[in-house]
């Protein structure tokens, strides 16, 4: 049994590994949940408490820690700080109307993103960015940018005109909702994942396909497009054939909430 001090030395690559091998098979979903509303096939591949505890995991791997085994093999340590990713409670349903006069800000060192949620297409996918914007560092942890797609010159790419990156450390992946299309300056989640992406121009034909939470706000469109320049890419030829641009070193960030 591992020490309660998890994750020790010995783990720190195989959790890099396991966080990598995540936002492939992220990027790998959002193929597939788009492969039937483009024409660009290939581009996508109750409230319960314990001991007076929230039903809330306290660390943004716990995901990547449940998904090696970690809950069999630690359990002393994964039931305590885990309990979402190792099946022992449902996450509660959030109040959306708590965060709908508040504006979301992604701070990374290359500039602010300020972002405009969008309430009347997907609420509870809003409602988890915005708790997650609440916590504090240790549960922000894993955020940050990591595929960086230019739009294309013309046609429908590659590259594929997006900004895609982790919300790691939410408290759970949020539902589908909504049948908005991403357009560009528009950020979706990827179903069945805490990934999501900025889209860097529109995707009508997705419409449905990805639950679309949020609006970049005008004047931060630069610094989303600063990101994107700026950022060396390795390119990544998926199994199937698509040719993706992984940033070389991901670009962290914070999520902080402003009122208006």
């Amino acid at each position: 049994m591992h020490s309660q001090q998890f994750p020790n030395q010995a783990h720190s690559s195989l959790m890099r590994s396991a966080r990598q091998a995540h936002q492939l098979f992220s990027v790998m979903l959002l193929f597939c949940s788009s492969a039937q509303s483009t024409s660009r096939n290939g581009a996508f591949i109750g409230y319960t408490e314990r001991a007076g505890t929230a039903c809330r995991d306290n660390d943004s791997s716990c995901g990547d820690w449940a998904s090696k085994g970690e809950c069999t093999s630690n359990p002393g340590y994964m039931m305590m700080s885990c309990p979402v990713s190792c099946e022992q409670c449902t996450p509660p349903e959030l109040d959306a109307e708590k965060y709908a006069n508040e504006t979301l800000v992604l701070e990374t060192e290359l500039g602010k993103v300020y972002m405009t949620m969008l309430w009347d297409n997907a609420p509870r996918a809003a409602a988890l960015i915005m708790d997650l914007a609440h916590r504090g560092s240790k549960q922000q942890k894993q955020c940050r940018f990591y595929r960086s797609e230019a739009a294309p010159l013309e046609g429908g790419g590659p590259p594929y005109g997006l900004l895609q990156g982790s919300l790691a450390g939410i408290l759970k992946a949020p539902p589908s909702e909504g049948n908005a299309p991403p357009k560009y300056g528009h950020a979706a989640m990827i179903l069945g994942t805490t990934e999501f992406y900025i889209a860097l121009m529109d995707h009508l034909e997705w419409a449905g396909a990805h639950s679309v939470w949020g609006k970049v706000e005008e004047r931060s469109m630069e610094t989303v497009h600063r990101i994107v320049s700026q950022s060396p890419y390795t390119n990544y030829t998926h199994p199937v054939g698509t040719l993706m641009r992984m940033m070389s070193t991901p670009v962290p960030f914070r999520l902080r909430v402003v009122q208006p």
